[in-house]
C-alpha cells in the first residue's frame, strides 16, 4: 500500500517592533521628572530633562496614558507604532489648585436661628479646571454646652417653671436648649447611681450600699427599702417587666415590677 509524498513549506514570521519616545512637561514649570507613560504592560518614566522612551513595541495602534503626582492623568489614543521607527508623542500635563477664603468659619446659633456667609473658592495657580465639594461638619462642646449647676434645685413638675441654670453660671443656657422637664431632691445623700420607672413610679438605687429608694412620678419621696441577704449592688435597670440589679458579689437578682419588692 503506498500514497503520495507532499512537501509542505513552512514560513516563519519574526515579529515587527518599534519605538515611542517624547516629553512631559508642565505648560508653566517646564520638564516634569518622573511621569509615567504606559499603554498596557509597556511603561517609562521620564528623566529630569521629561524625557521618555518605550523600546520594542510590537506594531500597532495604542492608547497611550502618561500621569504625574499633583497632575490631572492625560491619555491621547490611537497612536501608530511602526515597524523599525519612533514615534514621537509629547504630553503637557496640566493641574489645579484650591485656595479658599476664609479658610475656617464658626458659628454659634440659638434655637430657630439661621446663619448666612460666603466662601471664596479659587483655582489661583492652575492649570487645568478645578473639581471641588464641601461638607458642614457640626463640631458640639458638651461641657460649655451644659450648666454648671452649684445648687440644688427645688422640686418642679411643669417644664416651663424649670429654671435651667439657677447657679446663674452659663446665663446663655435656655430651657428650650436644655430641654429640662422636671427635677426634685433625692432622700440619699451617699450617693446614687441609677434611676427607673415603671409607669407608677421613680426608684432609684444607693451607690456602692443594698438601698433603693421609691418616688412617686411628682418626685415625692415615698419609702426606702433594701433585698435581704444583697449587698453593695451596682447597678439598676428595668425591661417593662422585670427591676433588675447587679451585685458586687456577682449574683443576678430581679424583682417583679408594680408590687414593693421584698
Amino acid at each position: 500500500m503506498g500514497g503520495e509524498v507532499e512537501d509542505y513549506t513552512i514560513n516563519v514570521l519574526s515579529s515587527s517592533y518599534g519605538s515611542l519616545s517624547g516629553y512631559v512637561t508642565d505648560p508653566i514649570a517646564g520638564p516634569i521628572e518622573g511621569a509615567r507613560v504606559f499603554s498596557g504592560s509597556y511603561e517609562a518614566f521620564t528623566d529630569a530633562a521629561g524625557y521618555y522612551e518605550i523600546e520594542s513595541l510590537l506594531v500597532g495602534v495604542y492608547d497611550v496614558s502618561c500621569e504625574a503626582d499633583t497632575y490631572h492623568k492625560q491619555v491621547k489614543t490611537n497612536i501608530e507604532i511602526i515597524e523599525n521607527n519612533t514615534t514621537s508623542l509629547n504630553f503637557e500635563l496640566t493641574f489645579a489648585e484650591i485656595a479658599v477664603a476664609p479658610s475656617s468659619i464658626e458659628a454659634t446659633l440659638e434655637p430657630d436661628e439661621t446663619y448666612t456667609t460666603y466662601l471664596t473658592i479659587s483655582n489661583p495657580g492652575g492649570t487645568a479646571p478645578l473639581t471641588w465639594s464641601a461638607r458642614i461638619k457640626s463640631l458640639s462642646d458638651r461641657q460649655s454646652s451644659l450648666p454648671i449647676l452649684t445648687q440644688q434645685q427645688p422640686k418642679v413638675i411643669g417644664a416651663d417653671d424649670v429654671n435651667p441654670n439657677p447657679s446663674g453660671v452659663k446665663p446663655d443656657c435656655t430651657d428650650a436648649m436644655l430641654d429640662l422637664l422636671g427635677s426634685f431632691p433625692l432622700n440619699d445623700i451617699g450617693g446614687t447611681y441609677g434611676i427607673v420607672c415603671d409607669g407608677d413610679f421613680l426608684y432609684t438605687g444607693r451607690w456602692n450600699a443594698n438601698g433603693y429608694d421609691k418616688y412617686s412620678l411628682n418626685g415625692e419621696f415615698i419609702e426606702h427599702f433594701e433585698i435581704p441577704g444583697v449587698n453593695r449592688t451596682m447597678d439598676l435597670t428595668y425591661d417593662g417587666e422585670y427591676f433588675m440589679v447587679l451585685p458586687r458579689a456577682l449574683l443576678f437578682i430581679k424583682w417583679i415590677s408594680r408590687a414593693r419588692p421584698l
